[in-house]
């Protein structure tokens, strides 16, 4: 039996920042927004489901989501620039099995329309991806009455396939430009409309719509196209106003969009966390409208996975990390795309390294966990709790403390809800790191199995993707039925939802178990995480152990057998100060620095 097409879930397609006519959907016309007006006309139809406003976390969009709330209209927020995948995750978040694709501009929408559409899709269903009134030189209903219609699993394989820019940017291009790909069919209009233009994109459309709004309030059949026909038909003069404008076409070049080059590497030694927080930069770079060049060498699949994924452009070198051969190439690399910043993230990247990769007219940041004073950079980023710039630092700038902690997308925009500890068994995760190069997965197993014999408790250990003991691990652990293993896991956010506490190493993932508030006792694995224990404990957010290389299997024991025993209070105290620590807002702030700090860099050069 075929899966059922329902949820049918209506994502408004929505933000402030539009170029042409900004805050556009706020226009209060005829006693209410645009956005209000359209809305209206979407709980008329009556094959849908749900409607959800799909906007952006740019701040500009605060005021659009506080507006829906007005409304009482669900709110998904994401990526601005890459509108595939926001609505992706939307589409994720409301459980849709059918998507229909609607944009805040069409405040003429006629809810029969919708319905005819959607229901053409529904009653095709299964042997249908993607259906519209609309394609491409085929057109005949007015400019702004829009409704493409596609199932969540063509959706999903357009998020994961698409890769040209106007593909991410348009959300539905990859369904339908290229024949045979996806089933698609044009629901075509009975009548040719396609002179008549009721979308809200310019002004001069502002001034079409407005009167049409104000004469149908109150209208019989105020939400009928033909009504607005009728009227557009019977006032010439109001159609003109509009008729020059040029609609612009998703395949016409943009201006160039700003590229930041980022600069980072994982591997066993290293481990995994460089990577995963210049993705998180990466994201609020293309958030802020621009495009990312991640160089990296010879990254596990599934980070590379990630990085494409994210909609940013993966660069694999050719030379030896850290060595001339990566300086040149690199350097090339940023000139070629005439990149505006460049960003290097990694211990292995010497003084040396650093100096070759300065230019007269291109700023480069360095991720420093050291508070090195003396490194030859523009811009140092130290985004640990509680770094403090050392006096004298070489960088013209220097953005340091956890204001400036760089979280991913899919953290920084998961619910941050007060944890609750009232519960038996507790529900313990261990990780420790992508790479666990001290190999604790090994040694706290048995550790684990022993405290579980008079303790509740329900682990996962969350195996990274360059994790070397996987199969040493799951032997160790088959024989215990409480203990769940977990390899290279997608959907961090659901993991941390579902645990009450974690013993982790302490690097990047000690941010991101912050974020959503999971109390911790970290184990440095590492000589360059004591800055993040440090961190972590002023802010009273967590406990600690000493580094691994000093810690006996007794020691590691005792020091977990207190933390499972702490209480319900204390587990809520540092969940608490852990979601003061890191509030998500990190990479817009670095990534904001980094515009502004290169916008003046350029004007006068390095001091």
């Amino acid at each position: 039996m075929a899966e059922s097409p329902h949820p049918v879930v209506v994502l408004i397609q929505a933000r402030m920042g539009s170029s042409r006519l900004p805050g556009k959907v706020m226009r209060n016309v005829a006693g209410r927004s645009l956005l209000a007006h359209l809305l209206q006309r979407l709980r008329a139809a009556k094959t849908l489901d749900n409607i959800v406003l799909a906007t952006t976390c740019d701040q500009r969009d605060d005021e659009l989501v506080a507006h829906a709330a007005a409304l009482q209209l669900p709110v998904f927020r994401g990526d601005e620039a890459d509108v595939l995948d926001r609505f992706v995750q939307a589409a994720r978040a409301f459980s849709a099995q059918t998507v229909v694709r609607i944009t805040a501009d069409c405040p003429l929408m006629d809810p029969a329309e919708v319905d005819r559409v959607v229901g053409a899709f529904l009653q095709a269903w299964p042997t249908l991806d993607y259906a519209s009134n609309q394609l491409p030189q085929q057109r005949k209903v007015p400019l702004g009455l829009a409704v493409e219609v596609f199932s969540r699993v063509a959706l999903e394989q357009a998020g994961t396939q698409a890769t040209h820019p106007h593909q991410r940017e348009h959300v539905t291009p990859y369904l339908y430009d290229t024949p045979g790909r996806f089933r698609t069919e044009l629901i075509d209009f009975p009548e040719d409309l396609s002179e008549f233009r009721i979308t809200v994109d310019t002004p001069q459309d502002l001034a079409v719509v407005t009167p049409v709004l104000e004469a149908l309030a109150g209208h019989p059949r105020a939400f009928a196209l033909q009504s607005a026909i009728e009227f557009l038909r019977a006032h010439p003069e109001i159609t003109s106003q509009n008729a020059d404008i040029h609609q612009k076409a998703h395949t016409e070049a943009a201006a160039p969009r700003p590229v930041l080059l980022l600069r980072a590497d994982a591997t066993v030694a290293g481990g995994t966390g460089h990577v995963m927080r210049v993705l998180g930069l990466g994201q609020a770079w293309r958030r802020q409208g621009g495009n990312v060049l991640v160089v990296s060498k010879d990254l596990p699949e599934p980070l590379a996975q990630r990085v494409v994924q994210a909609g940013l452009e993966l660069v694999r070198l050719l030379g030896e990390p850290a060595s001339d051969q990566d300086a040149d190439q690199t350097l090339s690399l940023a000139k070629a795309r005439h990149v505006q910043a460049v960003l290097v993230d990694g211990y292995h990247f010497n003084h040396q390294y650093l100096a070759s990769l300065r230019l007269p007219d291109l700023p480069l940041a360095y991720v420093d966990d050291f508070a090195q004073p003396d490194l030859p950079v523009d811009l140092a980023l130290m985004p640990n709790a509680g770094a403090v710039a050392p006096e004298g630092h070489l960088a013209q700038k220097v953005l340091a403390g956890s204001e400036f902690t760089p979280v991913r997308d899919d953290l920084r925009l998961a619910p941050r809800p007060p944890r609750q500890f009232d519960h038996s068994p507790l529900r313990l995760l261990l990780t420790f790191g992508g790479s666990d190069p001290a190999h604790m997965s090994l040694r706290i197993l048995p550790i684990i199995q022993r405290i579980a014999q008079t303790l509740p408790l329900q682990t996962t250990l969350l195996l990274g993707p360059a994790q070397a003991d996987i199969a040493a691990v799951r032997a160790l652990a088959a024989p215990s039925s409480e203990i769940e293993i977990l390899h290279n896991v997608k959907d961090m956010p659901g993991l941390l939802a579902r645990i009450d506490l974690a013993c982790s190493a302490a690097g990047t993932t000690t941010w991101e178990l912050a974020t959503l508030g999971v109390p911790t006792l970290l184990v440095p694995v590492a000589d360059n995480q004591a800055v993040v224990v440090r961190g972590l404990l002023q802010a009273g957010a967590g406990q600690a152990t000493a580094p691994a290389w000093e810690l006996s299997d007794s020691q590691l024991e005792s020091a977990l057998v207190d933390f499972l025993h702490a209480g319900q209070l204390a587990w809520q105290n540092w969940s608490q100060a852990a979601m003061r620590l890191i509030d998500g807002g990190g990479a817009d702030r670095i990534i904001t620095e980094i515009k502004r700090f290169s916008s003046e860099f350029r004007h006068g050069n390095r001091a």
